[in-house]
């Protein structure tokens, strides 16, 4: 049995609503197309609780041990933190955005879910709680666990930690819930799905379609083989393309080997400011190998890089 859900399983009920969502999840990422790259579904999810899991087992559980209320809130979380991705109706949308107070431009629809969908996801959570439209019901349990579980889906499209409502620690049921800790790892863990594996549900006609900088993510993916986690160590094993042009490595470099593990340091590090306590902090450490085998960035991504990216 999986340590992040061992708390949750004393509990039947919770335990209960927590299968009932991963069901409803189930079948609505089977049934409905995803509005963006094919990548934010099941398999997506599983690989989320999967480094959640390696993280809490040899890492948090002997600093900062969940209870079954922030086991419930933080995994309903994960399983719904990219469920905004399916919300595709255009009257949805429209009442979305009504509800968010922002503008109902489609007009780029990728880039449109890819910023909002976090909010997306919270406001079809709001509309069960409130039971004012007919979407799907995706959340079973308690409202107040329901209003928690949204604010830390929104966390994910954020900085979490400067907002100061996150950093307040909330009684509920005689159990605390920590906000930010718990924001903190669902961030963290689905970051760390970054691996080649994530390329394996992006269809290849979707592929063919993406623009160059989607393709340049793709790339990134491909090139890391696997993850290790170990105790406080995030082992990243990379294998790149040989790269002979001066000019090319470099940008190589500093894109793919720095910049693209830019977000994931600055959660390590803000996992330093905001759980002090913690005597041994996460460190990432990269292995990196070539290979002929690997494939190079096109020269369209090589310039839209140097232009655009750096």
């Amino acid at each position: 049995m999986k340590k992040i859900y061992s708390q949750i399983k004393k509990n039947p009920i919770l335990y209960e609503c927590l299968i009932k969502t991963k069901y409803k999840v189930n079948e609505i990422t089977s049934k409905q197309i995803e509005c963006a790259t094919g990548n934010h579904g099941v398999t997506h999810i599983n690989r989320v609780i999967e480094y959640l899991d390696k993280l809490y087992n040899n890492y948090f559980s002997y600093f900062m041990p969940l209870n079954e209320y922030e086991q419930f809130i933080l995994l309903s979380a994960v399983y719904l933190h990219d469920i905004g991705f399916y919300l595709n109706k255009k009257s949805d949308i429209k009442n979305f955005c009504i509800w968010k107070h922002i503008e109902n431009d489609l007009s780029n629809e990728q880039k449109f879910y890819r910023k909002m969908h976090p909010w997306i996801s919270a406001y079809w959570i709001f509309s069960n709680l409130k039971n004012y439209s007919t979407l799907p019901q995706i959340f079973f349990g308690e409202q107040d666990l329901g209003y928690y579980i949204m604010k830390i889906i929104i966390s994910h499209g954020i900085n979490f930690w400067e907002f100061p409502c996150y950093h307040n620690e909330i009684n509920l049921y005689n159990h605390k819930i920590r906000l930010l800790y718990l924001s903190y790892l669902l961030c963290l863990a689905d970051t760390l799905d970054c691996d080649k594996r994530r390329n394996e549900d992006t269809h290849p006609n979707m592929l063919k379609q993406y623009n160059v900088q989607d393709k340049i993510f793709f790339r990134y993916h491909q090139y890391i083989k696997k993850i290790d986690i170990n105790n406080e160590k995030i082992d990243f094993y990379i294998c790149i393309p040989q790269i002979k042009i001066v000019n090319d490595k470099q940008i190589f470099d500093h894109f793919y080997i720095l910049k693209m593990t830019e977000w994931l340091i600055t959660l390590l590090k803000q996992g330093e400011l905001l759980f002090p306590n913690i005597n041994k902090p996460l460190i990432l450490k990269l292995h990196i190998t070539q290979s002929i085998l690997e494939e190079k960035p096109t020269r369209e991504e090589f310039d839209y890089i140097k232009k655009h990216l750096i």
